[in-house]
């Protein structure tokens, strides 16, 4: 959607008209990349154009087509494409950004993508991949998230305080018990900070 420029709530025609054009751009013949893309974007269409092609070739030909976009833009200017909780992506996904990643050399691309420890990419060994470890925030920065969160609303210091501690420099534990504090913010006194990230979740979700 970024590279075609597609806006939200474009009518079918719109978005067809759209994908067509970028695609010539691109050097691509639409009437083969037309369907694939649309496909992708869960729009309906003719599917008989996509009958003749069995699951794997289709595969193949979305995954070619999907990479000569990202290189023809990263031709035209470096591009970062960003992927977070990648230990989240299902098998094709994966997949698709292995094969893109195993033909980054001399492309002007900066992959960036976020997983938790356990997790390991299948490209990892490759010369040009760097992993790095990121630490907790420190208190000073967590802070700064805290009151990125809060902003105008009156909290005691020693709430803002406590939500520090028990958040432990985790970004989204940081903003989740913010978030906690400003939804009972009409209380009289200042409630206690959750323990758990499971604790705050449970509560917005019992409310």
């Amino acid at each position: 959607r970024q590279l075609c420029g597609m806006r939200p709530g474009e009518p079918y025609a719109a978005i067809t008209a759209t994908v067509h054009r970028r695609l010539q751009e691109a050097d691509l013949d639409p009437d083969e990349g037309v369907p694939l893309v649309l496909a992708l974007l869960d729009i309906p269409l003719e599917t008989e154009r996509l009958a003749p092609l069995s699951p794997p070739e289709r595969k193949a030909r979305t995954f070619a087509l999907l990479r000569h976009l990202v290189f023809h833009e990263a031709q035209r200017h470096p591009c970062i494409l960003a992927v977070e909780n990648l230990h989240w992506s299902d098998a094709t996904s994966e997949e698709w950004l292995t094969s893109l990643v195993e033909r980054l050399a001399g492309v002007a691309l900066l992959v960036l993508v976020t997983y938790r420890p356990g997790y390991q990419p299948p490209w990892l060994a490759h010369s040009y991949a760097t992993q790095i470890a990121l630490s907790p925030l420190r208190a000073g920065d967590s802070r700064t998230v805290v009151q990125a969160v809060l902003q105008t609303a009156s909290v005691p210091e020693t709430v803002v305080q406590e939500i520090v501690t028990h958040a432990a420099g985790n970004p989204f534990f940081l903003e989740e018990l913010a978030w906690h504090v400003i939804e009972h913010g009409g209380q009289p006194a200042p409630l206690p900070v959750p323990e758990t990230i499971e604790a705050v979740l449970a509560a917005r979700i019992d409310r």
